[in-house]
């Protein structure tokens, strides 16, 4: 029997069918793939640029190149003898003399009597060519001043010999100064504030003045603040062409306050000195008393055989000066019997050229008249440069401010009469000139030197006619040396000069000294010429193209009022504009009144080697106060010193940072030394907003408080500390005030306890208030014995 439900095995529900997989279309892709990948190795391949290794290929600036000078040129060391003969030291080391038109050349010194004698550039050469005058030993006292060991060098018989000293009391024989005269072998020496006189190097020494004191009474030599403020030397005494007068400034500074200062054993000596010693520096400070000066002419020096001189005749200033405080910044002779002395007032607002003379009376003082009278009342008055005089001595030109219309003064050739006084101007325009170099009497040219308008940083040689009729009438010499590129030193980019004048103008020594490797060339300035390369300074150029050098860049940033500021960046030799990475900043500041800080001479320094070494900026800024561009720019820090200077660089870094996307916004740092060191602490004390340029700062040898600083140089800015003058400037300007503002930052002052400029009582006293107020981020160095320049 059959069942209800028939079973059934399980089956496949799907139709069978052969593999239908679409194996050309995969290959086909594979292909395009493949392709595609070629076309893209290809294209990278032929885009991408050749590796050519390292992007900074040279090695880069090492701190040891820059300690030992290896990136100093080779500068003019010579001075010309005579219209046509020019002596220096050839690279050997031998003095020469070198004839310009015979273009012969004969060895004065040899270089073995420099290195026996351990000399350096510390000689100088009587004016019959016969005699040497060698500093073999130094102590320095000043900046400039120093009591030296001296010995002459006989040229024609080659040996050396000891100076005969000025008197039998100097059993050490070290002197004050030391130098020829203008004829023959005459010398005049400084010993124990007194003036001695040689009629020749063999003629026995006469002394001509007996009333000097030490530290108190000064006799041809400057005190320390005339020294240091006024004439930049430690020689006061002056000598017609002729050299048969003298005259000589005496300065009295028995009124001035003493300022002690410490000198604290010896760490190489611990046993002498054990106790501190107190120095006294006589050191007029703002509203206190003052050197008083004095000037008298010999009017006949001994003749040989002669054993004294008739007693020197004073000079007396002109009537409106009389019983007034007054500084001499210049004195010059106009000829045999006439000098021109320049008359400061205290207040350095008003200045008076007077003509002096005895008016051919034997016994009689010289009288001095007033010639012309400069003044301001925008700010200071500095005349300190000798004028250079015209051929018959009827008139003389000197660098004097002129309006330029609504763009204010500008400094330019002034040729002033000495018979009617009347002034005019051969040069005008929106520049400012630097100084005047010549004069050539035959062709009545005036030659000086001076920046352009839109280069205030450049010097160049100009020449322009002496008559007002030619004012127009100006010629740039050496405008055409190059164009600035700071940096291709291998061209030699020539826009900072120096010129050294032959005594007739025919010739003089063309030195370049940037931005390109600098040189020294003679040049003819009848065609301007050159006659010969005198130094090319070959080993700086190699080592300087086979260093990793800085990129340097120059350009103006806008401030306020419709003035700019001169900005140069050094930039790490790697950076690319157009590359996201940043640096560090390092903002160098100086900004003193009259100083130029961005031009275009070269140089090598701590700076170059942090941007070429360490990968950092470094920036250098000219603000308002700063010179080339106009007195009425210059001005504008008068009676405001602190403020309107403190200003600007913040603002122009400010921008900077706004500007340039590879600086690292919160790492620039400020450093300064003298007045870059206060200006540096003030920047760090207004720099208060939320975001603040500067995270830290350096100030060596500041000021902190400029009623401790002197007399000459503050008041010049400041005027008096006094209610009716400008007490509340004082405050403004006093660092101390202002430490509360500093506490959030990193700060390091650095002082030397000898440094006479910046007193380190100023120092001492603003550090107290950073340390009573207990700001740990503050640092101090003060180094021991260290003057002004930390050495």
């Amino acid at each position: 029997m059959a069942d209800a439900y028939p079973m059934y095995d399980d089956e496949e529900l799907v139709s069978s069918a052969p593999d239908s997989r679409n194996y050309k279309g995969i290959g086909i892709a594979l292909l395009v793939i493949i392709i595609v990948c070629a076309l893209i190795v290809t294209a990278v391949v032929l885009l991408t640029p050749p590796d050519t290794g390292p992007r900074v290929k040279n090695p880069r600036i090492s701190l040891e190149e820059i300690l030992t000078g290896a990136f100093q040129p080779n500068t003019y060391n010579g001075s010309w003898t005579s219209d046509t003969v020019l002596t220096f030291r050839r690279g050997n080391g031998d003095l020469v003399q070198y004839d310009v038109l015979k273009k012969e050349t004969k060895v004065l010194v040899t270089s073995t009597t420099f290195r026996i004698n351990n000399l350096g550039n510390d000689y100088s050469i009587s004016p019959d060519q016969r005699h040497m005058l060698m500093a073999v030993e130094r102590k320095s006292k000043y900046r400039h001043t120093f009591e030296g060991k001296f010995k002459v060098h006989d040229v024609h018989k080659k040996h050396s010999y000891d100076l005969p000293q000025p008197s039998s009391g100097n059993t050490k024989g070290f002197v004050q100064f030391a130098g020829w005269g203008n004829r023959g072998s005459q010398l005049i020496v400084v010993w124990n504030n007194n003036l001695y006189y040689y009629n020749s190097i063999n003629s026995p020494p006469i002394q001509l003045t007996n009333d000097g004191v030490l530290d108190v009474v000064f006799n041809g030599m400057p005190d320390w603040v005339y020294e240091e403020e006024i004439f930049s030397s430690n020689k006061a005494f002056w000598m017609p062409a002729s050299g048969n007068k003298l005259c000589f400034a005496k300065f009295n500074d028995s009124k001035v306050d003493i300022e002690p200062i410490p000198r604290y054993g010896s760490e190489k000596t611990p046993s002498v000195n054990q106790y501190t010693r107190i120095e006294e520096l006589r050191y007029p400070k703002p509203g206190r008393p003052i050197p008083t000066v004095d000037l008298f002419v010999f009017k006949s020096l001994p003749k040989e055989g002669e054993s004294s001189t008739p007693p020197a005749v004073q000079v007396r200033p002109p009537q409106s000066l009389r019983g007034k405080e007054y500084y001499v910044t210049m004195v010059s002779w106009i000829d045999e019997n006439r000098l021109l002395v320049n008359f400061l007032h205290r207040n350095q607002t008003h200045a008076v050229l007077a003509v002096c003379s005895d008016q051919n009376r034997k016994n009689a003082d010289y009288e001095c008249v007033e010639n012309n009278v400069e003044s301001s009342e925008t700010g200071w008055v500095d005349i300190s440069q000798e004028p250079i005089y015209d051929a018959e001595k009827t008139a003389y030109f000197l660098k004097l401010p002129v309006n330029d219309g609504l763009r204010g003064k500008f400094f330019h050739v002034a040729k002033i009469s000495l018979t009617n006084n009347e002034r005019d101007y051969l040069t005008h325009g929106p520049y400012d000139i630097v100084d005047i170099r010549a004069y050539d009497k035959t062709k009545r040219l005036v030659y000086f030197m001076s920046g352009r308008e839109e280069a205030p940083g450049e010097r160049h040689l100009y020449r322009v006619r002496d008559t007002k009729e030619d004012e127009n009438n100006v010629e740039c010499l050496t405008c055409d040396m190059g164009g600035g590129n700071f940096t291709d030193p291998s061209e030699s980019e020539c826009t900072v000069l120096n010129a050294h004048f032959s005594p007739t103008a025919d010739f003089y020594v063309r030195e370049c000294l940037g931005p390109g490797i600098p040189t020294l060339a003679l040049v003819a300035t009848k065609n301007n010429t050159v006659v010969e390369i005198m130094d090319t300074n070959d080993r700086l150029r190699e080592l300087v193209l086979s260093r990793a050098m800085p990129q340097v860049r120059n350009f103006q940033a806008p401030l306020t009022d419709s003035y700019n500021a001169a900005v140069r960046l050094l930039l790490p030799p790697g950076l690319r504009d157009e590359e996201i990475i940043k640096y560090p900043m390092v903002v160098d500041v100086y900004s003193g009144p009259g100083s130029l800080a961005v031009n275009g001479r070269f140089g090598v320094g701590w700076g170059h080697y942090l941007a070429s070494r360490k990968n950092i900026i470094y920036a250098t800024i000219d603000v308002r106060g700063s010179a080339g561009q106009g007195e009425t720019r210059m001005h504008e820090i008068y009676k405001k010193l602190g403020v309107i200077e403190v200003r600007d660089q913040i603002a122009v870094v400010r921008y900077l940072k706004s500007e340039l996307h590879f600086i690292q916004e919160n790492h620039v740092a400020i450093w300064g030394w003298s007045y870059g060191g206060y200006v540096t602490g003030m920047a760090l004390a207004k720099d208060t907003e939320q975001d603040p340029v500067f995270c830290c700062g350096i100030s060596v040898a500041p000021v902190s408080n400029w009623l401790y600083y002197d007399a000459v140089y503050t008041e010049r800015y400041m005027q008096l500390p006094t209610g009716n003058s400008n007490l509340f400037g004082y405050e403004k300007a006093d660092l101390t005030r202002q430490v509360e503002n500093i506490k959030s930052k990193k700060y390091m002052l650095i002082h030397g306890t000898l440094d006479g400029t910046y007193r380190v009582y100023s120092m001492v006293n603003g550090e107290a208030l950073l340390l009573w107020q207990n700001f740990v981020r503050h640092q101090d160095r003060v180094h021991l014995h260290n003057n002004h320049n930390n050495g």
